[in-house]
């Protein structure tokens, strides 16, 4: 396998499917933390299979990944919470998953269609201080996503 293993590599070619799903990152200090959240139906079969993560269209995965200055993952924790625009919480529960060099923190997420949410995680570790990253991403139903972007 590369650098980077087959959930990294699938991960990449989705970033660039729509801006709707577009990889961001957020800087605090030294490091970088990659967030990316897609639905679950844009992975292959086997990638699902192999990582035990559902597949369904009202179902988002939610991968984050801490990178620090010299471009090497680290290990850390990630805990968060995804809240809609009604207030309704759902806690998420990330595992990790460790791929050749690559380090990432996955959780899945059931949501409407075109629902907004906003996440606020925690990132901590060896490094002293708690990374508190928000993000904010209206989610869609897989088909609904496409169907509006063929249109574009």
């Amino acid at each position: 396998m590369s650098r980077f293993g087959k959930l990294a590599g699938t991960c990449l070619a989705l970033i660039f499917c729509g801006t709707a799903m577009a990889e961001q990152v957020f800087r605090h200090g030294e490091f970088e933390v990659h967030y990316v959240v897609l639905p679950t139906t844009f992975l292959k079969p086997s990638i699902s299979q192999d990582y035990a993560i559902g597949r369904a269209r009202n179902l988002a995965m939610v991968n984050i990944s801490l990178i620090d200055k010299t471009g090497s993952p680290v290990k850390c924790e990630v805990k968060g919470q995804a809240i809609n625009l009604l207030g309704q919480t759902k806690n998420l529960n990330f595992r990790t998953v460790t791929e050749d060099k690559a380090i990432y923190h996955i959780a899945e997420l059931r949501h409407d269609n075109e629902e907004m949410m906003r996440f606020k995680l925690e990132i901590s570790g060896e490094f002293r201080k708690i990374i508190a990253v928000e993000i904010e991403q209206k989610l869609y139903w897989e088909e609904e996503y496409a169907n509006r972007h063929r249109k574009q």
